[in-house]
């Protein structure tokens, strides 16, 4: 019997890090594309003929509160899942494995909205001149936590209620 009190012998060995490195990058990704599509970008401005992004006006910051809501969420999904499955084998390297998908899933959201934003060159604005894209990133690094950091403390809250109410 392991520490959770159910059988080993009878628990199935799945959602492990094959699960782990492939779920949370798909997942990574596409919460890369919703954060390109709902994240406002600065506007470029012409002065003396060149081209700047207007940056001073809280862009940085709603596009890390942003990133931060999509990754806080996604780790709120993964720290329930985590917890659901808790009480298979070996549950910290489980564990170990998951946390690892959560940073490489925080990390494509990122590089997505970098990548996708960069390539889109020039955008048309309703005066007909095109202007270039400003490429969608963080500016406080601190935000691609949100996923890891939420995944375990859920997990582990939720794990500490389970033992703090189980019945002896």
């Amino acid at each position: 019997m392991d520490h959770f009190g159910a059988d080993m012998a009878s628990q199935p060995n799945g959602f492990g890090p094959r699960w782990a490195l492939c779920i949370q990058p798909v997942l990574g990704l596409l919460l890369g594309l919703v954060w390109v599509s709902i994240t406002p970008r600065p506007p470029a401005i012409r002065i003396a003929g060149f081209w700047y992004a207007e940056t001073d006006q809280g862009f940085g910051a709603e596009t890390d509160a942003w990133f931060g809501v999509l990754g806080a969420s996604a780790g709120l999904l993964v720290g329930l899942f985590l917890w659901a499955v808790a009480n298979r084998p070996k549950p910290l390297r489980r564990l170990a494995w998951w946390l690892l998908g959560a940073f490489g899933g925080s990390g494509l959201i990122w590089l997505t909205g970098l990548v996708v934003t960069g390539s889109l060159g020039l955008a048309t604005p309703p005066d007909g001149e095109t202007v270039p894209v400003v490429p969608l990133t963080i500016t406080s690094p601190g935000v691609l936590l949100a996923w890891p950091a939420l995944a375990m403390t859920t997990c582990a809250l939720l794990g500490a209620l389970r033992a703090l109410f189980r019945k002896p």
